[in-house]
């Protein structure tokens, strides 16, 4: 949403374009490495959350700005959800069409 605010807001159903796709690593935590002849990783694994965020539009809900989905795991077997993956979690809440 677009403007924040401290009470729960309902979304209307209605169609948004999904405009722009932007790909994106967060980190959970990083390794932290001490100063020695190697490198040593005292911290334990990296979390990475890689995320996809689909910015949306519609002229029925202008405050709804995007749609972020998300994946945590660790940086060895972690990938960007599949637009299958997005659809079975968002389930019924949400259709996502893609248009060609």
């Amino acid at each position: 949403m677009n403007i924040l605010v401290d009470y729960e807001r309902v979304i209307k159903p209605t169609v948004f374009e999904i405009y722009v796709v932007e790909d994106q690593r967060d980190y959970a935590q990083r390794p932290v490495y001490v100063a020695s002849n190697i490198l040593n990783n005292i911290d334990g694994q990296t979390i990475i959350g890689y995320a996809s965020l689909y910015y949306l539009r519609s002229p029925d809900e202008p405050d709804v700005r995007s749609l972020e989905c998300v994946r945590w795991d660790n940086p060895v077997h972690i990938q960007f959800l599949s637009i299958n993956e997005v659809k079975k979690a968002l389930g019924q809440y949400f259709r996502l069409e893609i248009n060609d």
